[in-house]
């Protein structure tokens, strides 16, 4: 499969990468073109004899692309005014100052497509009003995936079994750039890994692949993030506010360390850690920690649905110098696979070793990762950091540190 080909035909995607010590600070003071900046262009536009509107030339080499984006489609139109939406968006990022749901509004908002709008109005849930209860700490997460739910199963509902079948079979492999003998063996990685049964013999092309993702809404699987991102927000200040008390409650399986809750439900097991250092190693779709350095060993943060594993994973950390090892593993670390997985980690100098679609990556979902401090260390196979493939990705990084 030509990737290279694919992401220019397939643009239902977005990556926003905020450093806030970096670009926040300097988004005000310095414009990606300051006012000399525009001199020289407009000068160089006069030695060649042209006005700004003869570059808006027809730069559209498939009349008929489906995925275009709208803004896409603008700014090829108007590429002198680029600038100006660099900086807007810039701007716009640095205001919401940690307002999850305003952010995946905005960027909703930048994945207009033809294809989109002219699809049925969805009807939204009613969200209950979230509030953090201590000795339920997970109660506002349970609560926002029961809303958001029937709006993620909707995002997929137009696949038979066979779009289902051959688009995970494909995703493992979708932005590797290894050598033929690595995608084959990635080809149908974690059907095996589910045990589901997978027919590599089968073609996914590019047309193939196109087509399924021509039946997916994309709205349905932003308003679902939009419900259960500012969720997580709320824990992961309800935590913070007034962390859980207690003495601990006994060993639990796949966790060394103290462990103060533990709740087992239909979305999965859920754990809150000590202020000690705690190793996790067990399968769990949300893990608070309250402290210590940590060690989580596996796809913490990674949700992986379409029936592979759990569509809706959330990892707070709130201080200690972390180590994240996937072991391998793709979609972890704030990463989302045809679900939502979100990771935040307060306070520490943290390292991350993950495997392919992670620390703030969406392929057919959406990722968050959040870093509020200190000296990190990301490393990972592909497809990461802030990178989005008909879905969402999200990187953000801020407070003190490198």
């Amino acid at each position: 499969m030509n990737c290279h080909k694919l992401f220019h035909r397939t643009l239902i995607a977005v990556a926003i990468i905020v450093n806030f010590n970096i670009i926040s600070s300097l988004s005000a003071a310095v414009p990606m073109l300051d006012s000399l900046d525009r001199a020289i262009v407009d000068s160089a536009l006069r030695l060649l004899k042209l006005n700004p509107a003869e570059l808006g030339f027809d730069k559209m080499w498939v009349d008929d692309d489906t995925f275009r984006l709208d803004v896409v489609e603008k700014y090829m139109l108007q590429p002198l005014a680029f600038a100006d939406y660099v900086d807007t968006t810039t701007g716009v990022v640095d205001s919401f100052a940690g307002d999850w749901r305003r952010l995946l509004e905005f960027i909703d908002q930048q994945l207009k497509v033809t294809l989109q709008t002219n699809r049925k109005e969805i009807k939204l849930p009613k969200v209950p009003n979230l509030s953090y209860e201590a000795d339920e700490p997970f109660g506002v997460w349970i609560a926002s995936i029961q809303a958001a739910e029937p709006l993620l199963r909707r995002f997929s509902a137009e696949l038979d079994s066979l779009d289902r079948h051959d688009l995970l079979m494909a995703a493992p492999a979708l932005w590797s750039e290894g050598p033929d003998s690595v995608n084959q063996a990635l080809k149908g990685a974690w059907q095996r890994a589910a045990g589901l049964p997978v027919d590599t013999s089968r073609k996914v092309d590019s047309d193939r692949l196109l087509d399924i993702i021509k039946k997916l809404d994309m709205r349905a699987l932003l308003e679902a993030a939009k419900i259960v991102a500012p969720a997580a927000q709320i824990v992961a200040k309800g935590v913070l506010d007034a962390p859980l008390q207690g003495e601990p409650i006994g060993k639990v399986n796949g966790v060394q360390g103290d462990v103060l809750y533990f709740q087992s439900t239909e979305f999965g097991d859920f754990v809150v850690g000590g202020k000690g250092n705690n190793k996790y190693t067990g399968n769990f779709a949300g893990i608070i920690d309250l402290g210590g350095d940590d060690i989580y060993r596996g796809r913490f943060g990674g949700a992986l649905g379409g029936g592979l594993g759990k569509p809706y994973s959330l990892v707070i950390d709130l201080s200690g110098n972390d180590y994240y090892d996937a072991q391998g593993l793709a979609v972890a670390h704030g990463a989302g696979f045809m679900g939502v997985g979100i990771l935040i980690d307060h306070t520490g100098d943290d390292v991350y070793r993950s495997g392919a679609y992670a620390q703030g990556a969406g392929l057919f979902g959406v990722g968050i990762h959040i870093d509020n401090a200190g000296d990190d260390d990301r490393r990972g196979d592909f497809f990461l950091q802030g990178a989005g493939h008909c879905g969402v990705g999200i990187l953000f990084d801020e407070g003190d540190g490198d």
